[in-house]
């Protein structure tokens, strides 16, 4: 696995650093720290945190290389990341209260901007116990679950996957309500969604994670969150698109946007696979974790 993490010298790299070391050292990833320098003056606070972030990863056993540049953070980001195969991108964000964008709006560019899968470090979290992973019920989640699992082998973390059906009318609610309860029972069945959960499911344990499935109703951000909040999941897996035309750019669209709006742990988005170059990820990934 090849990990870029991305430090301005704030707190909130230092916490994405943290977060992020033991599972790249469990991954035996290959990281590199880029630190761009985006106004003069600032080259020595940065160099510092450079250090005091490459000492970090250095501590849990990670090589990492050191990368300095200067200018925009974004177009230096892009820049790298078209440079090199990069699997995973991890950048720190602050809550803002003094803006329309509850994070820093260079975090929802890098989202959009980039063909990695890009964990967004939101507050501080010790370590990686829990993931929580949101189920489309679509047969595309292949990179998802690759990289998820890679997190959790690594990491030895928990994994849920997570299914929100619209909310019924409701004269419908109680029955819905006594439905989901029977999980087994909708894994039994012949429906779409049931074959997909199946399928997700099973390549989880096929990459020996297993995985807990867990069904919920209404507003897809909401349920997540309230879930997350109700386990205190330190992970939350979602996901983006990429627009067709000339101008190619990725659409988190509202449910990942809301999902980074209220988020209270770290948020990985990853991409289609369908929709995006191919770095043969899986092939490495399952190479490794099977040699």
């Amino acid at each position: 696995m090849k990990i870029l993490i991305c430090s301005d010298g704030h707190a909130s790299a230092d916490n994405a650093i943290r977060f992020i070391a033991k599972t790249a050292a469990a991954c035996s990833a290959e990281v590199t720290l880029l630190g761009v320098v985006e106004h003069p003056g600032d080259e020595s606070a940065l160099a510092e945190a450079l250090g005091r972030g490459a000492q970090i990863l250095r501590d849990e056993g990670v090589q990492v290389e050191i990368v300095n540049g200067k200018g925009h953070p974004i177009e230096q980001i892009k820049q790298r990341t078209q440079q090199q195969n990069y699997d995973l991108v991890v950048v720190g964000a602050e809550r803002k209260t003094s803006s329309p964008f509850a994070l820093s709006t260079k975090a929802y560019y890098i989202i959009k901007g980039i063909d990695p899968a890009v964990l967004v470090m939101i507050g501080k979290r010790p370590e990686l116990r829990r993931i929580l992973v949101c189920s489309s019920g679509q047969p595309s989640m292949d990179r998802t679950i690759a990289l998820t699992a890679a997190i959790a082998r690594g990491s030895r973390a928990e994994v849920t996957l997570l299914h929100v059906l619209a909310a019924p009318p409701l004269i419908y609610s109680d029955l819905l309500e006594r439905e989901i309860s029977g999980v087994d029972k909708l894994l039994a069945s012949n429906f779409s969604l049931a074959k997909n959960l199946r399928n997700e499911k099973a390549a989880f344990e096929e990459l020996q994670v297993p995985v807990d499935v867990k069904l919920r109703s209404g507003d897809v951000a909401q349920e997540l969150l309230r879930e997350a909040r109700r386990r205190d999941f330190d992970l939350i897996v979602t996901g983006s698109s990429l627009t067709g035309g000339i101008i190619r750019t990725y659409v988190m669209g509202d449910v990942t946007a809301a999902i980074l709006d209220g988020a209270e742990c770290a948020v990985l988005v990853v991409r289609n696979a369908a929709q995006v170059k191919s770095h043969n990820f899986l092939f490495r990934l399952l190479h490794r974790l099977f040699p």
